[in-house]
Order: C-alpha cells, then structure tokens, then sequence
C-alpha cells in the first residue's frame, strides 16, 4: 500500500478483497497462476482517477467545468454521464480508463501505437508529430513531414512558416520513441510562441509486441495543466528535455 491512496479506494480494496477471501475454496497451490485481483489495480495511478473523484465529491459536470476552465472544449453529451458512471462504481471503471480519458480530453487526446505495424521497418514517428499539430488549439500547419535515416540516426524533417525543422529519435526496434517525439513538438511549440504543449499520460506499456501498447497524449495550454491533471488525478510523465 501507499500513503497517498485515497481512503475511499482503501475502504473499497479491504470490501472487495474480504469478499474474495470468503469465497475462496481452493488449494494454495491453485493461486500460483491466478490473475491479479482486479481490485489491486486501483493502486496504479494510472487507474486511480474514479476512486479519487468519488472521494473528492465530483461529478462529471463538474469535472466538465473545471477542464474547460482549463482550456478544454466541452465534453461530448454523453462524456459527464460516463464519468458519474465511474465515481459510483470505480472498480467497474478501472479496467479501460482510456474510454474516460477520451470523453474528458476528446479531440485534445491523441492516442498512437507504439509499435511498429506491420510492412513497416520502424514506427512512424512522422504521423504522430502530425495529429499533434492538428490537435494543438490554434492548430498548427505543417508540411513535407516525413522520417528519414540520415547518417545512421533516424530524423522527423518537416516545414512550418517556411522554414525546415528537424529532431532525432531513437532507434529502438520497432518501438517508437514518444518522448522524443513530444520533446520536439513542444520545442516547435516554443519557438512559435504558441501556448499549447503536448503532456503524456503514465500509463506503462507491455512488452514489445504486447497488447494495448498505446501511448496517450494530451494536447492543451501549458500554463496550468500539471496542476490542474494533478487536481483530478491525471498522472503524467515528466517532460522531456527539448529535441534539437
């Protein structure tokens, strides 16, 4: 256990565990390759939003509010609904967060395979720098994106305002490497001026070639959203140095 769990999820986990304990008949040696309990997922920040909503009193209007305080657009008519169905029944909740992730962020959540699809060498970190252009509010235009070796290092080139930009990302099998990905965004986004910067969620990935190997970034004004993704349990990655 943690000091920072929520007691809502310690009163939850002890309620669900204590039910299982009684129901359960079996050998110790049938436990060896049992499944994790599900309730014990609710220790991973990445599934403890719900949890944390039911214990601070929200609700998916007012979750609504707060993010478009914090530059969000509004969520889609069916988004609150999703959510209040969350805070009332977290542990349901928790085995697919990604569904909340996108009613709450929509069009500002970019979601990328992090694994190389199939045909295809190396993962294309050309197409992620793109979504992330289109998801920036303003948007931003760039053009002649495309992934090249050069002299053994592998380079995201493309053109914005007329002028050439390019970063390196690593070259590990055929995993893409997002942060260098992000990195280079939010150091265009610097140059630019422009408010917006891209944040990844902490969600850990699986094995290559695993299932779900899914990396999901936000898209939003810079200014206060740490802190805002902390006041509705959002845990994120911390940034990256800028690519250069």
């Amino acid at each position: 256990m943690n000091d920072m769990t929520p007691p809502a999820v310690l009163r939850l986990l002890q309620r669900f565990n204590g039910a299982s304990r009684a129901g359960q008949g079996h050998a110790a040696g049938d436990h060896e390759d049992a499944p994790e309990p599900r309730a014990t997922w609710a220790f991973q920040p990445w599934r403890r939003s719900p949890f944390v909503w039911q214990q601070r009193g929200l609700s998916g209007a007012k979750i609504g509010a707060f993010l478009i305080r914090h530059g969000f657009r509004p969520m889609a008519p069916a988004g609150p609904a999703l959510l209040d169905a969350a805070i009332a029944d977290p542990l349901a909740a928790i085995e697919d967060p990604a569904s909340l992730w996108a009613a709450m962020f929509g069009r500002q959540l970019v979601q990328c395979n992090v694994d190389a699809v199939e045909g295809e060498a190396q993962p294309r970190a050309d197409r992620l720098l793109a979504a992330l252009a289109v998801a920036a509010r303003p948007g931003v235009e760039l053009t002649d994106v495309r992934q090249v070796i050069a002299r053994g290092r592998l380079l995201v080139m493309f053109r914005c305002l007329g002028q050439r930009h390019a970063f390196s990302v690593s070259r590990v099998g055929s995993r893409l490497d997002v942060d260098a990905v992000l990195s280079g965004f939010n150091a265009l986004m610097a140059r630019l001026t422009h408010p917006c910067r891209a944040f990844r969620i902490d969600r850990p990935l699986p094995a290559p070639g695993g299932a779900n190997a899914t990396a999901y970034l936000i898209i939003t004004r810079a200014d206060r959203f740490e802190a805002a993704a902390r006041a509705i349990a959002i845990p994120l990655v911390a940034p990256a140095p800028a690519s250069k």
